[in-house]
């Protein structure tokens, strides 16, 4: 693959600190007359009307507004397909562009929503980006990606476990981050426990009902394992289900949305976490169960965990010894 690049900026080193020894680059384009002749990078730069004296089979916009840059190539004859926009960082009007709705629904209704935004990681490449739940929330699956490699990097001792599993999306993925540790999956696969919601204490903090969350079972979960000799599904009313379990754990996930599991999970995992494992909250910062959060600040006063908070879709909190 020949390629040109446009733009001499620091998208220009950030693109090609990723890009593969077998990608050719032959020359940059820059709209900066100053820069014209010269060489960065090794690399001659050109005008944008010398295009037409070079052979390439790509354009590659490397600055923030790619697509002022794009649309100025289009008009010069350069089709569109041959064009690609690196986006190094998140640039201003592609905010504007992904927020256009959420800006609306703030000014016309008065909600007052956080505007979206990319977390991504352009510098952090990898060769397996198997990794499809992080089309839906990925500041969450790549901080437990990042966790992973560094227990892995530094041998932390442990098992995997989740305690509420769902449909198994993120077990999924924690068995593919860990092909060779023991994951356990603890949940009732049959939705919200009456023994959690009986007593009324969990109105105070959400709007939940016996059964939510039921519509799984431990097939469905189990297909989707891509090493299901290494799971082990507890199913049942968590602590019950971990009766006589003699295990430590490197990476353990809570995503059971009400107070009283997430206390429940709290008082056992964290004694028996390894020093250097990490312990992830889902739903710390979401408006419908706002009990996770009390749960969780309640033990880290207690305790003095460490806690750290991640802005991914509905909040995570990550405690780490």
């Amino acid at each position: 693959m020949r390629i040109l690049i446009f733009g001499t900026g620091s998208g220009l080193g950030d693109l090609l600190s990723v890009l593969p020894p077998e990608v050719q680059v032959i020359g940059l384009l820059d709209n900066n007359p100053s820069r014209h002749g010269t060489i960065i990078y090794g690399k001659p730069v050109y005008a944008p009307q010398r295009i037409g004296d070079l052979e390439f089979d790509r354009i590659v916009v490397s600055p923030r507004d790619g697509s002022a840059i794009r649309n100025q190539l289009v008009t010069m004859g350069v089709q569109r397909e041959r064009i690609l926009v690196f986006y190094s960082t998140y640039d201003a009007n592609l905010r504007k562009q992904v927020n256009e709705d959420t800006d609306a629904i703030n000014r016309d209704l008065g909600i007052g929503m956080h505007p979206l935004s990319l977390c991504t990681m352009q510098m952090w490449p990898v060769a397996d980006l198997d990794m499809k739940s992080t089309e839906d929330d990925y500041c969450r699956i790549m901080a437990i990606r990042l966790a992973s490699q560094r227990i892995l990097a530094r041998n932390t001792p442990g098992a995997i476990a989740e305690l509420g599993v769902y449909k198994g999306e993120l077990a999924a993925t924690l068995n593919r981050l860990f092909p060779e540790r023991t994951l356990y999956l603890f949940d009732t696969f049959e939705g919200f426990s009456e023994n959690d919601l009986a007593d009324g204490e969990e109105k105070k903090h959400s709007v939940a009902s016996v059964g939510d969350f039921q519509d799984t079972d431990v097939d469905l979960v189990m297909a989707r394992m891509a090493r299901p000799e290494n799971v082990i599904i507890r199913k049942g009313y968590f602590p019950r289900t971990a009766d006589g379990l003699e295990e430590t754990f490197a990476l353990v996930s809570l995503d059971v949305d009400l107070y009283k599991p997430i206390v429940a999970g709290l008082r056992y995992f964290w004694p028996r976490l390894s020093p250097g494992g990490n312990i992830f909250i889902h739903d710390h910062n979401n408006r419908r169960y706002k009990g996770v959060k009390v749960a969780v600040e309640e033990f880290v006063d207690a305790t003095g965990a460490p806690l750290v908070q991640l802005p991914d879709f509905a909040g995570t909190a990550v405690l780490s010894k």
